[in-house]
């Protein structure tokens, strides 16, 4: 029965959220969001360097053929 009264009259607790932690959110939030943007960043690079290492390739390998043409 004590029990009862005793988790019948408790108050609800109030929460703090201290500087340190809300700072600490936010650098957790900008660090994720800019390693995401380097991870996309770098992975649109290599593809658009492989896409022009092969473009170019075709176009030497057409030079040469025209040479060994003539």
């Amino acid at each position: 029965m004590n029990y009862i009264i005793l988790i019948s009259t408790l108050n609800t607790g109030m929460a703090y959220l201290d500087p340190g932690s809300g700072s600490l959110f936010l650098q957790l939030l900008f660090s994720s969001l800019a390693g995401v943007g380097f991870y996309f960043w770098t992975k649109l690079r290599k593809i658009k360097n492989n896409i022009q290492n092969n473009s170019t390739a075709i176009e030497e390998d057409d030079i040469d053929d025209d040479i060994f043409d003539e």
